[in-house]
């Protein structure tokens, strides 16, 4: 292996977003220099050969196209790839949007699951566990409280070379996940060298800070060489008060349902009188009787006054029957984290030698983060069913009322902890008679701990206003929870508020590989390239949860509903699965330069398949036990017909396998309540009916498969030196998704018309009643998307300037899902709806000279549409209004400026010698996407997560020193 000095190595060479390294290199370079110098790929094969010679679609991202984004972390500088439709990011630890507004599969990296600010990538949209993450060509681990993905946030920038991400489906060469594509992150290997770097970013106006440090020393010897790297990231909090992200704006009318978010009520209550969720006859004659509403109206809801102590009300007081304004109550707004704060530390250390013509490679990583956020208050909007016998309901029947309780216990609280370990030993030799081999092993494990602080049991608090014993029951129809009636003695003495509460679980994988390639027939276009391996993998998952007391619906005698506190003791599941699988790969060389013909410059076809079975178990239930196989494969084709023309076309089949969590967690029963609005119409009607809701692992899930065709064309003219155009295809058909059914758009089934959006997941008796909903996770989703990726690079000098530009666009012509719950249920195709744009575009210039570089990068996403309805309360009865709401495209630029210090000075000292100021402006012009809607709602929807966040417009300042 060639050792090279610190200039040589470690000097950034330029490359760029989509650049494909060349395709010869000077005799001078051997051929196992390769991955140190980026001219060979690595990613979708187990045969190092050059880029074009895959017959994958190809982006590289080199260490200097990671520094030129300006972003400090590898989930930001990912963010510009138009193909990474991530609606995910770091800061989810704050939660931007609800689960139930999410997608099914977004849903494990949202609250608790993401309490720790997890990243990653979704190529295609397929879903962020179908793109694999690799980090050098091995399996990442998993992540998160219920794992299924990887977090691409503990490899920091610092230590990444390069890049790599093939955009087809890879199942044939890795096995499971490779659906959407394979990001392969190549960690550095430097020789020679020690370097440190200091960086810190602020946000424009105050409010954010990250702070980034860096340290790493390698040196060598005769046979060998080490590497020792630390990274130390931290990001204070910043909270809402700092962006205009949400859109604060409420609606000034409106049923509180209606308002998107958390802080837009008034403390004053508002009450609509019911009886079991039905209107009540008694209430509604009386209003008739007191000439408050015509004799063909319905009572609606109504706002108490203010000042209320919760005794002596009547009809008279309620007469105007005011609509329950809403209005944004901006101090709260520093209660709630838009980003967490986060302390991460990563420490690597590797080294390699010869023994007798043995290489051996060790390195272990370690890494740990710490993350922290405010979700706002510790309860908010709470509908309190209060019955005609608690002594404070003036009414005399039943009645719900809903209270704004936002800041009266204080502000929750969410911690994360992830500690995570991974250890690689390989071992590559040659064997006689033309055979090499390599034996790679790799362990990683993640603990993660998501603590909630200041949890409030708003169950608990219903069971108190549900008490008809003067000595509990809770007073909800005054001005404060706390301090009205006697509810501050009742409130100290129920448990209703939970200090603490924690889960935890650890993520474990370890694996083995060999590999053995070899080269057979020589043919006239070259020798035919073998490689054939087998691999051995063991996952598991051990998982803690509940600390929490939790208020369970039960039948009462002495009301439709009641509540009854119970313990939820912390239980302990733990899954595993067991993973053998065989590969090979066969490369066919048919025309080369040796014997290249009119049209067949070159011409190769690569071969892959995997077989791969597995076995899992469950310590909940032996009925989870889960087994699988599946067999896949690819095959490729790359035609140049010309020296500056390029043809690839690839077709492969993959599959997915169950999460863990999805597979061989227990099924958990919980008791809920619903709204049965079957045989009513209005808004509020119906009869609120005790169910058993099912969630957790569901036996009988089976392997999600896909089939991927790509096809595309590269020109690289002969008359423009550095420039390259590129365009393909890409159609993907991905069958048997696992989905959880609740978050389907609702469709009527045998005229079960039931609140909320999934009631064909309800079970009835005999008699008809709903007993119970299964909202566990099924494989009932087909998708199919098809689109053009197009990118165009220009890299050339002129007059001693060094100059580039690059650009690419990602076109989704269709995203069409399925549903297969039963007949009748139509496709619909997500173009253009949120996290589905229907085009994404990013570019970068730079120029260089004099030891000065300036570049700028740029992303954007088309606009999508954002349909809804709501219910206009200040009209009797209630109407509801359709709208069609749409983003504009917004325009995230970075600009970047460095200048090393030993190149502008020519009699630089020798401190000065290797030193480099960077600094830089991200998000210049303050963009975010941002949905505007009819002028008559007088707000704003709220942020589209189509790659956008909340930190708006960040500058930094940046050093570095090499030695």
């Amino acid at each position: 292996m060639r050792r090279c000095g610190k200039r040589q190595c470690n000097r950034p060479r330029g490359g760029g977003q989509n650049e494909e390294p060349d395709a010869e290199t000077d005799d001078g370079a051997a051929e196992d220099d390769a991955l140190e110098l980026g001219n060979q790929i690595v990613t979708g094969t187990r045969l190092l050969r050059a880029s074009w010679e895959t017959p994958g679609q190809m982006i590289v991202f080199s260490a200097e196209d990671l520094l030129n984004t300006g972003e400090p972390t590898l989930e930001r500088a990912l963010r510009q790839l138009p193909q990474n439709i991530n609606g995910t990011t770091e800061f989810g630890g704050a939660g931007l949007y609800s689960p139930d507004d999410a997608p099914a599969d977004s849903r494990r990296l949202l609250g608790t699951a993401n309490i720790n600010g997890s990243s990653t990538v979704n190529l295609r949209g397929l879903g962020e566990s179908a793109t694999l993450i690799l980090v050098n060509g091995k399996r990442a681990g998993d992540s998160g409280l219920l794992g299924g993905f990887t977090d691409i946030s503990e490899f920091p920038v610092s230590m990444i070379d390069r890049v790599e991400i093939q955009l087809d489906g890879a199942s044939a060469v890795y096995g499971s996940d490779a659906i959407g594509g394979v990001v392969n992150v190549i960690l550095k290997k430097d020789f020679d060298l020690a370097r440190v770097s200091l960086r810190r970013t602020a946000r424009t106006g105050g409010g954010l800070t990250e702070d980034n440090a860096t340290a790493s020393y390698s040196f060598s010897w005769d046979g060998g060489y080490a590497t020792f790297s630390w990274d130390g990231y931290r990001a204070s909090d910043q909270d809402l008060s700092t962006t205009s992200l949400l859109g604060l704006s409420v609606r000034p009318y409106g049923y509180p349902g209606t308002v998107r978010s958390r802080f837009g009520t008034p403390f004053n209550p508002s009450f609509s009188p019911f009886f079991g969720s039905q209107i009540s006859p008694a209430l509604n004659q009386a209003a008739i009787d007191a000439g408050l509403i015509e004799a063909d109206e319905t009572v609606r809801l109504v706002q108490l006054p203010v000042g209320q102590d919760g005794t002596g009300l009547s009809l008279d007081d309620v007469s105007s029957w005011t609509v329950n304004a809403f209005r944004t109550n901006e101090g709260r707004m520093e209660e709630i984290s838009v980003a967490p704060k986060s302390n991460r530390n990563t420490l690597r250390a590797y080294a390699s030698h010869e023994f007798g013509g043995i290489e051996v490679y060790g390195g272990i990583t370690w890494a740990t983060r710490r993350t922290g956020s405010r979700s706002g208050a510790a309860t908010g909007v709470t509908t309190f069913p209060v019955p005609a016998a608690n002594p404070y309901n003036p009414f005399g029947v039943f009645v719900n009322v809903d209270m704004d309780a936002s800041g009266l216990f204080g502000t929750k609280e969410v911690n994360g902890k992830r500690d995570s370990v991974t250890a690689d030993l390989d071992f590559s030799g040659t064997l006689g008679g033309g055979w090499d081999w390599q034996l790679r092993s790799r362990y990683s494990q993640r603990d993660v701990v998501s603590e909630s602080i200041n949890h409030v049991n708003r169950e608990a608090l219903v069971a108190l206003a549900m008490s008809d014993d003067p000595s509990q029951a809770l007073n909800v129809f005054g001005d404060s929870l706390l301090t009205d009636g006697n509810n501050a003695a009742i409130l100290a003495a129920a448990n209703f508020q939970v200090p603490y509460d924690r889960n935890d679980s650890v993520n474990q994988i370890a694996s083995s590989e060999l590999i053995v390639r070899r080269d057979w027939i020589r043919l006239p276009g070259g020798a035919v390239r073998s490689v054939f391996g087998a691999e051995w993998r063991r996952n598991s998952l051990d998982l803690s949860y509940g600390n929490t007391q939790w208020a369970a619906a039960v039948i009462s005698r002495n009301s439709p509903i009641g509540f009854a506190l119970g313990d939820d003791s912390p239980s302990a599941e733990k899954a595993r699965r067991r993973l053998r699988a065989a590969f090979a790969e066969l490369f066919v060389p048919l025309f080369s330069e040796a014997n290249a013909a009119a049209g067949l410059r070159d011409l190769n076809i690569t071969l892959s398949g995997r077989h791969e079975s597995t076995a899992g178990s469950s310590s909940a239930s032996a009925d989870l036990d889960s087994r699988y196989s599946s067999n896949v494969w690819s095959a490729g084709l790359v035609w140049r017909p010309a020296e500056a023309v390029a043809v690839r076309f690839n077709k492969s089949t993959g599959f997915r396998a169950p999460d863990l969590s999805s597979a061989l967690l227990s099924a958990r029963a919980t008791s809920e309540t619903i709204r049965d609005t079957r045989g009513c119409t209005g808004f509020f009607c119906g009869v609120s009916v005790p169910i058993t809701r099912i969630v957790g692992g569901a036996p009988g899930l089976r392997p999600e498969e896909s089939t991927s065709i790509t096809a595309g064309i590269e020109v690289r003219p002969p008359f423009a030196p550095g420039l390259a155009l590129r365009a393909s295809y890409y159609d993907t058909l991905y069958r048997d998704r696992i989905a959880v059914q609740c978050t389907i758009p609702a469709f009527s089934f045998s005229d079960l018309s039931l609140s909320g959006t999934c009631g064909y997941t309800f079970t009835l008796d005999a008699n008809g009643n709903i007993v119970s909903q299964d909202l566990r996770a099924t494989n009932i989703q087909l998708l199919d998307t098809s689109g053009w990726d197009y990118a165009l690079e220009w890299r050339f000098n002129a007059g001693g300037h060094a100059l580039g530009f690059s650009a690419s666009m990602t076109e989704v012509k269709e995203y069409i899902e399925d549903i297969n719950i039963f007949d009748g249920m139509p496709a619909v195709d997500r173009v253009g709806t949120p996290l589905h744009p229907a085009n994404r575009f990013s570019g970068s210039l730079f120029w260089e000279r004099w030891g000065w570089r300036v570049s700028l990068t740029a992303y954007t996403s088309s606009g999508v549409r954002y349909s809804s309805f709501y219910r206009d309360a200040s009209k009797f009865p209630t109407e509801q209004i359709d709208f069609m709401a749409k983003t504009d495209p917004a325009l995230v630029a970075n600009l970047r400026g460095s200048v090393d210090f030993g190149e502008f000075w020519v009699s630089a000292p020798p401190l000065m010698q290797d030193l480099r100021l960077s600094f830089g402006i991200n998000n210049v012009g303050k963009a975010y996407d941002k949905v505007k809607t009819d002028p008559q709602l007088d707000r704003q929807l709220g942020a589209v997560p189509n790659g956008f966040d909340a930190r708006g417009q960040l500058y930094y300042l940046e050093l570095s020193k090499e030695f």
